[in-house]
């Protein structure tokens, strides 16, 4: 993938759009998390953040064409760049763990989301949408996914937006963990 969200995009405005609210996003999740105090260790890894970055730069491409304001835009990427930081909060053999789950390994990564929530929640205040994408982001329409099983209207859209950008960046590179 290119390395500026704005080439991803169809139209070259909603890409600017996606691209300046990746920027706003990355200055105000330094600062929220460093504020806050809840940056697990490894959080600026680069095997962490760069998938992070590729996910809050096509959900902010994907906002932008979908026609959501910036500040909505500005959320929407700050919420999907700190989506996994609950994988952070795993043992390292899950979190890190290469290949096929096993039953219990699945069991306990699948916490990650509201691991990551809870964490996050102070930043509610702050940027509404971070901790309920870390809760939602593995949340599918059809009420398949976890951590809760919601289906349908009850899975916010730019959470719906951060799984589907997961998903396809997982489907198409190399990640540090299984998808």
């Amino acid at each position: 993938l290119p390395s500026d969200p704005a080439a991803l995009a169809a139209s070259p405005d909603d890409g600017a759009r996606g691209a300046r609210a990746l920027d706003a996003a990355l200055v105000s999740a330094g600062w929220i998390v460093a504020l806050a105090d809840v940056a697990p260790p490894g959080l600026f890894a680069p095997r962490w953040l760069e998938p992070a970055l590729r996910t809050a730069g096509l959900a902010g491409v994907v906002g932008a064409a979908c026609g959501w304001d910036d500040e909505t835009l500005v959320g929407l990427c700050c919420g999907a760049l700190l989506a996994d930081v609950g994988m952070l909060l795993l043992p390292p053999g899950v979190a890190g763990a290469g290949g096929a789950y096993s039953v219990v390994q699945r069991r306990m990564m699948q916490t990650h989301a509201r691991r990551g929530a809870e964490l996050l929640a102070p930043l509610a205040a702050v940027v509404p949408l971070v901790p309920l994408l870390a809760l939602q982001h593995h949340e599918r329409f059809d009420g398949n996914g976890y951590p809760s099983g919601l289906a349908g209207g009850a899975v916010r859209p730019e959470a719906q937006v951060v799984a589907v950008c997961h998903r396809f960046l997982a489907a198409i590179r190399e990640r540090a963990y299984p998808p």
